[in-house]
């Protein structure tokens, strides 16, 4: 697909152009719009690039691709009700994906609902013991509700899995404190 080589090479505008022609002449093609949108983003057209993902998504409301696309958009909004609601139905859909666990477990932190993040980015772990993102997403949701010896635990593993996370540096020295 040219819009994919075009976008490859940074020739951003390029790759709309080639996508918007593969959206006309098959605008049923859901793949057609996540890549679309993935481009629209880079060119700083957020709210088109929003728009493509949901047609993208009721057209294809299974693919992992479109799931991790549309709730992280809807993060991003702030939206995390619609964001878990997508989130829930990857992780029934991709049970084994430890990544969408792992999204879903940051969606309920940003919505407060700790409990949850703290599950999920168990589960997460289960499937995936070396995720970093969710070893973070795990010492969070621990410091949240007071135990910040095992959060401790659980970003220095981060850190040592990735020693150049800085996200996991900075959260243990704020545990450190």
């Amino acid at each position: 697909d040219w819009g994919a080589v075009l976008a490859i090479k940074g020739d951003w505008a390029g790759a709309a152009a080639k996508y918007q022609k593969a959206i006309e002449l098959r605008p049923r093609d859901a793949l057609f719009r996540a890549n679309y949108a993935r481009v629209l983003t880079k060119l700083g057209q957020s709210e088109e690039s929003i728009k493509q993902l949901e047609t993208a998504y009721q057209l294809n409301p299974k693919d992992r691709i479109i799931l991790s696309a549309l709730s992280g958009k809807c993060i991003e909004a702030g939206n995390f009700d619609s964001a878990i609601n997508l989130l829930e139905q990857a992780t029934f859909l991709f049970p084994q994906s430890a990544q969408m666990q792992d999204k879903l477990s940051y969606a309920y932190a940003r919505a407060g609902n700790y409990n949850q993040s703290l599950a999920h980015a168990r589960e997460a772990l289960k499937l995936d013991p070396k995720l970093v993102s969710a070893k973070i997403n795990l010492g969070s949701a621990l410091l949240v509700k007071g135990n910040c010896e095992e959060a401790n635990k659980a970003y220095k593993e981060g850190t040592e899995l990735d020693p150049k996370n800085a996200d996991a540096h900075f959260l243990l020295a704020s545990t450190l404190e």
